[in-house]
């Protein structure tokens, strides 16, 4: 049975309750982001969640605070999945293959909050570039040692990479209707092969 406007569910605990909350503010503010618009009003996430005023301000001081909150939840879902990669796969076809499975899966999963991330300029988007220039590095250093790479990786190549993988997963996640997984993360390895030999 829903809970009306004001209300919550009694049964539940305390904790359980603002968790609850606070997961609805940030899939509510994701789901905002995502839209490629400015932040989000208190009014429109109030509105949105059904919550009150004071509701959002006992979990975040102001809209800047949920933006910055949505914004490290979306670094984390997308990296926390990507943090042993190189490790996994033998070879380095199968290790950029197993990158593109791994980011495209991860980003359809979590479409809002990913292209909350990916659609501003922000210190969490930084963040995301430092994580991937490491990770591809690391996938660079891994071919060279595989002999299937001869030059070491340079800042501009890292940069470009990173921003080529975040416009194609930005188109992807924007086109209509949504391109199937295998595709999707087929085509982001066919873009990282191109660009890692």
């Amino acid at each position: 049975m829903a809970v009306s406007r004001g209300r919550y569910d009694r049964t539940a605990s305390q904790e359980h309750r603002r968790r609850d909350q606070r997961e609805q503010l940030l899939s509510a503010g994701a789901l905002l982001l995502s839209s490629e618009r400015e932040a989000p009003s208190v009014r429109e996430l109030i509105a949105m969640t059904r919550m009150g005023r004071n509701t959002f301000y006992e979990h975040f001081d102001d809209i800047g605070d949920l933006v910055d909150a949505v914004q490290h939840l979306a670094l984390f879902r997308l990296t926390d999945p990507l943090r042993s990669l190189t490790s996994r796969a033998p070879t380095p076809g199968g290790r950029e293959r197993e990158f593109s499975e791994t980011w495209y899966a991860t980003a359809v999963a979590h479409r809002e909050l990913v292209l909350a991330l990916l659609g501003q300029s922000n210190p969490a988007r930084e963040r995301l570039r430092k994580h991937l220039n490491a990770l591809f590095a690391d996938l660079i250093e891994a071919a060279i040692r595989d002999g299937a790479r001869s030059a070491p990786s340079e800042a501009v190549q890292l940069h470009a990479l990173c921003c080529a993988v975040e416009g194609l997963t930005s188109y992807q996640l924007h086109s209509c209707p949504l391109a199937h997984p295998d595709e999707g993360a087929r085509a982001l390895g066919d873009l990282l092969s191109r660009m890692l030999r």
